[in-house]
């Protein structure tokens, strides 16, 4: 009997010091995604890694523009803008970075 008051008065006390433990928002990170910013420590990298890693900088709707020779070239969109950028295969360098926009 007594044993199974201490289970279940147990049993409460674990269930409600869960709750009462503050929890923090999460929150997004900002990164800065500028000419000059390494995104892979220097090492070198693959054309999906490359669209991997910039939508880990905060861009969605990454698109593989070219992926041939010494530089990819991608199309990203952050906070409502569209970028081309251009990745250095080598290191992992952005080396190019301009709005986009819809030419008529």
């Amino acid at each position: 009997m007594w044993r199974a008051f201490f289970i279940t008065l147990l049993m409460m006390v674990f269930v409600s010091s869960d709750a009462m433990i503050a929890t923090t928002q999460a929150f997004a990170q900002s990164r800065s995604v500028q000419v000059g910013t390494t995104i892979n420590r220097g090492h070198r990298i693959g054309c999906s890694q490359g669209s991997r890693l910039l939508r880990m900088r905060g861009f969605h709707t990454v698109r593989t523009l070219d992926c041939r020779g010494n530089h990819f070239l991608y199309r990203a969109t952050r906070l409502g803008r569209s970028y081309d950028i251009t990745i250095r295969a080598r290191d992992g360098r952005i080396t190019h970075s301009r709005p986009f926009r819809m030419r008529r």
